[in-house]
């Protein structure tokens, strides 16, 4: 995607009150998951872990934000993030979601990866959708989630196009 694309994505990072990505993204790609290319709060960032195998120090300093990690793992030490412990046997969709609601957040961006995606769609734990295209196709790598809502959108970039669907 290109500049627009990312001012897009910013943008609507400011508007929501917490996003999440899983562990997996924080150890490949280091996001920082703020709004620097747009103005407002900075959503809270959540860590799905369920290992708890996570380092969060670099993650929360250069966001100068604070972080919740959702665990499995009683026993894990998560430095500079409060650390949530999961349940085993109940979905850690539905865990986070009721966490959220029972603190009183009433927004969850997600930002990735696949894992985390195809989690809360599975669960039926979506409203809105938005999937960005680019012209190449590679052929290794996390598969693209399966989204089967209503479409209601569809926006071309220079470099890709926004598809927006909604939850049937």
């Amino acid at each position: 995607t290109g500049k627009p694309e990312r001012i897009l994505v910013h943008k609507w990072r400011a508007s929501e009150q917490t996003i999440l990505v899983g562990a997996e993204t924080i150890r490949a790609d280091s996001p920082k998951l703020n709004v620097r290319e747009w103005t407002g709060p900075d959503p809270l960032k959540l860590i799905l872990s369920s290992s708890g195998n996570i380092d969060t120090g670099s993650f929360v300093k250069s966001t100068n934000n604070t972080a919740i990690v959702f665990t499995h793992n009683s026993g894990s030490y998560i430095p500079d993030a409060k650390k949530i412990v999961l349940k085993e046997n109940l979905s850690s969709a539905m865990q986070i979601s009721d966490y959220l609601y029972n603190t009183g957040f009433q927004s969850l961006f997600i930002e990735g990866g696949g894992k985390v995606l195809n989690h809360f769609i599975n669960e039926g734990l979506w409203d809105e959708a938005r999937i960005f295209k680019g012209p190449e196709y590679f052929r290794s790598g996390v598969l693209a989630p399966l989204i089967s809502g209503i479409h209601v959108s569809k926006t071309v970039f220079s470099g890709s196009i926004l598809e927006i669907y909604l939850k049937h």
